[in-house]
C-alpha cells in the first residue's frame, strides 16, 4: 500500500490538546503528571500518563504550555562514557554504551548519533575490549561538536535487521532521550558494514526519529532479512550518505550503484561515493571522514514535512512522520502504482574454485560451477587461468579484483576473453555475454 500525501501539520497539536481534554486549568508549574508523560518509558506508561492529565481537565492553552516546556534534565550530569541495560523484547538484556560530551549542558539541545557496529550476526556481543577501541573513534569529535554518543551492542537474534534489534535500537534511543537534552531534529543512524546496512534498513521502516542516515560499506538488500516486506520507496523521507568500494567482495561498488540509481529514481536523497580501490574495509576513511562529518553537521530534520510517500504491509511497520496506518487489507480495488522494488539485472557469474596450494603464476581451477560463465568458457578442473579482459593473473586477488571491477558490470553481448594452460598447451576462449535475468530483489507478501 503507498499513501502519498500533501497536506497542513497545523491540526496535530489541537488534536493531542483535545485528546487531553479543555476544562478547567493546571498550575503554570511543572505538574507531576505531565513528568509522568514525558518520562513513560512504553505505551502503557504513556496511556497511563495521558489518563492522569485528562482527569485533571486541564484547559489547552495549559496543555500547550506543559508541551513546549517539555522535559527537565538534572543540572548536573556525568560526562564521558557510560553504560546502560535495556531488556529487549526477546526477554534478554543487553548493554548500550552513551557518550555525554565534556561540554554537555542540559539547559541546550545536543545533536546525536546512534552508530551501529558491524559483524551484527555473531553468536555473542562484542568483547569489552573490542567495544572500548571501537568508542575511542567518537570521542575527539562528540567533545568537538557536542554530539551524544549512542552505541547498542547487537548479535544473532537481535541483529539491526530482526524485530528485536530494531526494537532495542529505538527503545536504546528513547531512553537516552529521557536523560539528556537531545535536539531531535539532529539525530543519526549510521554505521559501517552491518551498521551501514542497518540503518538503511531502518530507514524503509522506522525513519521518523532520524534526521539522517550514513551507511559505510553496506547494502540496501539486507532488507531482504527483516521480518517485514520491504519497499525501498520509503528511503525517500530522510537524506542519505553513502558509500562503498570497488573491491569489497561482499558489496562491490558497481552493484550497489545499480541500487542507488534505482533508489534515486524512486525520489532517495542520496550522496553516495564509490572508492574503486578500497575493499570491504576502512581504507577510504580518511577520504570519508570529513564528508560524513560535513552530512552530520548540515542536516536538519524536517519534522513536519508537506511530502511523504509511505508503503506498507503491515500495520506494525505504518508509521512515518504524521501519517499512520492502523489497517492494511485487500479490498478488490487493485488498480494503480505497483509496490517499489529493486530490481537486479545480472551480474555475469563468471565463477570458479581456484586450488589455494597452487603457488602460481596463474590461477589452477579446482571446481568449475555449473551453469556459470567460467563453464561457458570451456574451462575444466586442472586448467591454469592467466588472461581474462586482457590482464594477466597471477594470483586469487588479480581475479577477484577483474571479477569486481569488469566482469560484474558487464552486459548481454559484452565479450569475454581470455587464456589458459591445459597440461602444455596454451589455449583461449571468447564468447558473448548472454542474456541476464532480472530479478526482483525483495519478494512481497500477498495483502489478506
Amino acid at each position: 500500500m503507498r499513501c502519498s500525501i500533501h497536506t497542513s501539520f497545523a491540526a496535530v497539536l489541537f488534536l493531542l490538546m483535545s485528546l487531553l481534554a479543555p476544562r478547567r486549568g493546571l498550575a503554570a508549574e511543572p505538574d507531576p503528571r505531565f513528568k509522568a508523560f514525558f518520562e513513560a518509558a512504553d505505551p502503557a506508561a504513556r496511556k497511563a500518563a495521558i489518563a492522569a492529565i485528562r482527569a485533571a481537565a486541564p484547559v489547552p492553552m495549559d496543555v500547550e504550555r506543559a508541551l513546549r516546556q517539555g522535559r527537565s534534565y538534572p543540572a548536573v550530569s556525568k560526562k564521558g562514557w557510560q553504560v546502560f541495560k535495556h531488556t529487549g523484547t526477546d526477554g534478554q538484556a543487553r548493554p548500550y554504551h552513551v557518550y555525554v560530551p565534556k561540554g554537555y549542558d542540559p539547559a541546550r539541545k545536543h545533536p546525536a548519533i546512534v552508530s551501529l557496529h558491524g559483524g551484527v550476526s555473531r553468536a555473542n556481543l562484542l568483547t569489552e575490549d573490542v567495544v572500548k577501541q571501537y568508542r575511542a573513534d567518537f570521542e575527539k569529535d562528540a567533545d568537538k561538536y557536542g554530539w551524544i554518543i549512542i552505541v547498542p551492542l547487537g548479535q544473532r537474534g537481535a541483529t539491526w535487521f530482526d524485530e528485536v534489534g530494531m526494537v532495542n535500537i529505538l527503545a536504546q534511543f528513547a531512553a537516552v532521550k529521557r536523560r539528556y537534552n537531545i535536539d531531535e531534529d539532529r539525530v543519526f543512524l549510521g554505521g559501517f558494514s552491518d551498521g551501514a546496512s542497518g540503518a538503511l534498513v531502518m530507514g524503509l521502516y522506522h525513519p521518523a526519529p532520524w534526521a539522517g542516515f550514513y551507511a559505510l560499506s553496506g547494502s540496501i538488500i539486507v532488507a531482504g532479512l527483516a521480518p517485514e516486506d520491504a519497499f525501498p520507496v520509503n528511503l525517500a523521507n530522510r537524506p542519505v550518505h553513502a558509500a562503498n568500494g570497488g573491491l569489497d567482495p561482499l558489496y562491490p561498488s558497481v552493484l550497489q550503484k545499480m541500487f542507488i540509481d534505482q533508489l534515486k529514481e524512486q525520489g532517495a536523497r542520496i550522496t553516495w561515493t564509490d572508492y574503486p580501490e578500497s575493499g570491504h574495509d576502512d581504507s577510504y576513511t580518511k577520504q570519508e571522514d570529513p564528508k560524513v562529518t560535513q552530512f552530520l553537521l548540515n542536516t536538519v530534520r524536517e519534522p513536519n514535512p508537506k511530502h511523504l510517500v509511505w508503503e506498507t504491509a503491515n500495520p506494525k511497520v505504518g508509521r512515518c512522520d504524521w501519517v499512520r496506518i492502523d489497517e492494511v487489507r485487500d479490498v478488490g480495488n487493485n488498480r494503480g502504482p505497483e509496490p517499489s522494488n529493486l530490481i537486479l539485472t545480472g551480474p555475469p557469474q563468471f565463477a570458479l574454485l581456484a586450488d589455494q596450494a597452487f603457488a602460481g603464476p596463474g590461477l589452477r581451477i579446482q571446481q568449475v560451477p555449473p551453469g556459470t560463465l567460467s563453464q561457458t568458457a570451456g574451462l575444466q578442473p586442472g586448467d591454469i587461468l592467466t588472461r581474462i579482459l586482457g590482464v594477466e593473473i597471477k594470483t586469487l586477488g588479480d581475479f577477484q579484483k577483474v571479477g569486481l571491477t569488469q566482469i560484474i558490470a558487464m552486459k548481454k553481448g559484452d565479450t569475454i576473453a581470455g587464456e589458459y594452460r591445459r597440461g602444455d598447451a596454451t589455449q583461449s576462449f571468447r564468447f558473448e555475454i548472454p542474456e541476464l535475468p532480472r530479478v526482483p530483489i525483495f519478494k512481497l507478501s500477498p495483502v489478506g
